[in-house]
């Protein structure tokens, strides 16, 4: 029996371990992720709504350790305990109606395994864990109540409280890990928390996905590299630089569309997207929405606005510093009201140029606003427009895609350039020759130019070409 006991012990041990390696090797940015769409305030008000739906410990317990989440490996480590907690449950109970010991350890593991697949899910509440724990409870007191061990009765009812009439919102009854996802995740995350290095070492491998493309520009933004890079990774034209925020969007997407506005000082068109990236996440409520609105709104100089959001965040433990720190004196905030544009315009929330061309005219110094609005008419292969824009803001800067796009435009219609006076090195004139030359010779064969000149402009005006709706 001592052995059997012995034995339980290493297996739940090893158990955890491996689940917590598993969580903080493969998916930890997923537990960051449901962290950033969560809230939880310790307030008398917004606790009692959990207790119009069912489930309510389950969910007020689920939402409290979740705001944890925000902290290194805590997210893994919650979710390893209740996990193993979960199997030695479903064990004691099985041995409990004397079922052989390695049959009850085979099935606990294998039910244990089950929510670990369960847990893959990036909303997956942990609610559904702890509700799932607590039919465990109420099985195993059940079985001593009926050995008439009474002190049983007390978990049984309190485990009541954590079962829910009806499934959980969010709960799927099975997953599997998606490292796209996670991946994903990590780069927006990265993201989220300014780390703009780490966001261009997880994009800089290439990929066709349009959410990587969209940050690995950023980064390049941010560091002032965004032209001279453009044609070195995969680009989905215009949503290479700006997500859509639209019917066919989600809130992951719609959130992440708001951090190029953002940076770039167009505060409006930011929290157009951090609202209804918080509008449609699961549960209508997060705190990095939340956090994104109160800088918004601090920088537009809206203290009433600014103040609400705050307000919430300082009820929250694990934000409250953050809350308490932000000002409109704040160096972050200060540096952003210089970006900011000094009059508006009407135009609609997918007019990303004309936004575009607000931001530069208010401050010339917007480097990055700047360089997207060049960069969009590119990568859309309007060489009019490109020119047209290019003469208003950026006369005097040249790189290899300006350069290539300025040859195009003056072949294509030398009317576009007249009013340009820019001095393009001899050696991208002569690569267009020897572009047009091998072009010519190999009868517009894609591969063949690929290996020679296909991180050019020429190139991709060439040959790059819309997915199909």
């Amino acid at each position: 029996m001592n052995l059997r006991k012995h034995i339980g012990k290493a297996w739940a041990a090893v158990g955890g371990l491996a689940v917590f390696g598993f969580f903080y090797g493969c998916l930890p940015y997923t537990f960051y992720h449901r962290e950033q769409y969560n809230l939880f305030i310790p307030d008398e008000l917004f606790i009692n709504h959990y207790w119009a739906d069912s489930a309510p410990l389950a969910r007020i317990l689920g939402d409290w350790l979740t705001q944890f989440y925000y902290f290194v490996g805590v997210g893994p480590a919650v979710a390893a305990v209740l996990v193993v907690l979960l199997g030695v449950l479903v064990s004691f109970f099985l041995r409990s109606l004397k079922l052989n010991c390695w049959l009850a350890y085979t099935v606990g593991t294998l039910v244990a395994l089950w929510e670990v697949g369960r847990q893959c899910a990036p909303d997956y509440p942990l609610a559904s864990t702890l509700a799932t724990v607590a039919v465990a409870v109420l099985l195993c007191s059940a079985s001593a109540v009926v050995r008439r061990k009474w002190w049983a009765a007390l978990p049984l009812l309190l485990s009541l409280l954590f079962i829910p009439t009806k499934r959980l919102p969010h709960a799927p009854w099975w997953n599997v890990p998606s490292l796209r996802m996670e991946r994903l995740f990590a780069i927006d995350t990265e993201a989220y928390f300014g780390r703009w290095d780490r966001v261009a070492e997880l994009t800089q491998h290439s990929t066709t996905h349009t959410v990587v493309s969209y940050y690995r520009n950023l980064s390049l933004a941010m560091r002032g590299e965004l032209a001279d890079s453009l044609m070195f990774g995969y680009q989905p034209f215009e949503q290479g630089l700006f997500l859509p925020v639209n019917d066919k969007g989600d809130y992951f997407q719609f959130t992440a569309a708001g951090e190029a506005w953002f940076q770039q000082g167009a505060m409006t068109m930011a929290e157009h997207a951090a609202i209804l990236g918080m509008i449609f996440s699961p549960y209508q409520r997060g705190t990095r929405p939340l956090r994104r609105l109160a800088q918004i709104n601090l920088v537009n100089g809206d203290s009433v606005a600014a103040a609400k959001y705050l307000r919430l965040l300082r009820l929250n433990p694990v934000h409250r510093t953050w809350a308490e720190q932000q000002s409109t004196a704040h160096p972050g905030v200060q540096n952003f009201r210089r970006l900011v544009a000094q009059y508006d315009t009407i135009h609609t929330a997918t007019d990303a140029r004309q936004a575009l061309r607000v931001l530069v005219e208010s401050n010339p110094q917007n480097q990055m606003a700047r360089d997207y609005l060049l960069c969009y008419s590119l990568l859309v292969k309007d060489l009019h427009t490109f020119t047209r824009d290019y003469v208003r803001y950026g006369q005097g800067i040249l790189n290899a895609p300006y350069a290539q796009a300025l040859l195009i435009a003056s072949a294509a219609n030398p009317e576009w350039v007249d009013d340009i006076e820019v001095n393009i090195p001899s050696h991208f004139v002569n690569d267009f020759k020897a572009y047009n030359r091998l072009m010519t010779q190999t009868q517009n064969n894609m591969k063949l130019l690929q290996q020679s000149y296909g991180r050019t402009y020429w190139f991709y005006y060439q040959f790059a070409k819309r997915n199909a709706p």
